[in-house]
Formats: structure tokens, sequence, C-alpha cells
């Protein structure tokens, strides 16, 4: 078994962050590199840890998995209607067998 954990964030500073500007659906794409390849494809655990957000609007977010292989993972931090995101983390932890 190998187990891999870290930490992910982006911010209103990261190129290609949008989730502050707008309305409607927008998301910024995570990739996360392990440090060293696991043995198989592993199962990916994602959950935010922080939220720099406006006050003035609904606070709608979320963090996905979309692909994980044995080398990494690849994910994205989402938001939807009049939301303005500054900024999100996340933790994450990878286990193989």
């Amino acid at each position: 078994m190998m187990i891999w954990m870290s930490n992910v964030s982006a911010d209103k500073n990261s190129p290609g962050w949008q989730l502050h500007e707008g309305e409607g659906m927008r998301i910024f794409p995570l990739t996360v590199t392990f440090a060293k390849e696991m043995p198989s494809k592993p199962a990916v655990i994602v959950s935010l840890t922080h939220i720099d957000a406006s006050d003035d609007y609904n606070l709608r977010v979320q963090v996905e998995v979309d692909n994980a292989t044995t080398t990494g993972w690849n994910g994205r931090f989402v938001t939807w209607g009049d939301s303005q995101i500054f900024g999100l983390g996340a933790s994450w932890i990878a286990i193989a067998f």
C-alpha cells in the first residue's frame, strides 16, 4: 500500500483564474503530480480547506477529482451563479494498493 497526501490551492493571482469574474459556471483546472509513482491507480479523496469569497454574493463552490493515474490526478475548483471566489484551498489523500 502507498499513501500520498498534500494540499493544493489557487487564487485570483494564479494564471487562468476567473472564479471572481462574471456569472455562470466557471472552472479552474488542477493538476497534481505525485512525488513518486504509485503501484496502481489510487483512490483520491479531496476536501476544501479554505475559501476566500465575496460576502456580497451567495457562496457556491466545489472541488472535484476528474482523473487519477499512478503519477497524479487532475481536478478542478468550480463555482457558478453570481458567486465571486478569490481563492480556494484543498487537502487531498491518494491511496493505492
